[in-house]
């Protein structure tokens, strides 16, 4: 042997549960995309051609949002403190979203909070009576989303926002292409049907305003399934960011 001995190569292996997006990160893509979206809602003429890219950027908050709901409907501890949290969460954000926007409408944190109580039911439901077949009680609970989506029609994504919860509630633990199809798919399918039954055209700016629904399901698929560097104190600020970020826009606009 040699004196000089050349030592192997070390190939360090990449699992595939590394790549990708985590819950974190999608949380904060959605946090970014959300800040976007609503600045683009209050100040759309100053911002021009800007605030047009932004709403459509700003597409992607809701599916993130159902997505990542239905996420923590499957791996939380406690559903009752998770359903809890949100409502507490939509209640105090009523104030500060009626201030910046100068909206009647109750914010999108009621209609994630009415999807999740729906798939708690529904679990409840399957356990409970197992008499009943699982997929009659899916069929039941699909007529109570359509009922209770009818009755929200006027929430912030009411309508179409809490058919999807139920949809990719219902595909979980199956690929992430699936479940994103299932959301966005939804969400475009239902926000499609309803611009037809108001009778209102169909522009081409309205068109690749609601491509981009679409487009946020290639953010799904990016997900590896990790939690990432989601600590006890930043699950917190994620909840306390949709009032606060409000009041802060709100603010804003008063003084200019």
């Amino acid at each position: 042997m040699s004196k000089k001995e050349k030592k192997p190569k070390v190939i360090k292996k990449v699992r595939l549960e590394e790549k990708g997006l985590t819950a974190y990160e999608l949380k904060a893509l959605a946090m970014f995309t959300m800040v976007l979206d609503h600045v683009a809602y209050i100040w759309w003429r100053p911002l021009g051609n800007w605030g047009q890219v932004m709403r459509v950027l700003g597409r992607f908050t809701f599916p993130l949002m159902v997505f990542l709901l239905t996420e923590g409907f499957i791996y939380t501890r406690n559903r009752y403190v998770y359903v809890i949290r949100i409502m507490i969460t939509a209640m105090l954000s009523m104030l500060p979203y009626k201030l910046a926007f100068n909206e009647n409408m109750l914010n999108v944190i009621f209609t994630l909070g009415a999807g999740l109580l729906i798939l708690m039911a529904e679990e409840a439901s399957i356990r409970r009576f197992t008499k009943i077949p699982p997929y009659a009680w899916q069929f039941i609970y699909l007529l109570v989303a359509g009922g209770t989506a009818y009755l929200m029609r006027d929430f912030d994504w009411g309508l179409p926002g809490v058919l999807a919860i139920y949809v990719t509630g219902q595909l979980k633990h199956r690929p992430y292409w699936i479940q994103a199809f299932g959301c966005c798919g939804t969400l475009l399918l239902v926000t499609i049907l309803r611009r037809i039954a108001q009778g209102r055209m169909f522009t081409t700016s309205y068109c690749i305003f609601i491509s981009s629904i679409a487009l946020a399901g290639i953010w799904i698929c990016l997900y590896n399934g990790r939690r990432g560097n989601d600590r006890k104190y930043q699950k917190y600020a994620f909840y306390a960011f949709y009032p606060l970020h409000l009041l802060v826009l709100y603010m804003i606009r008063t003084i200019l």
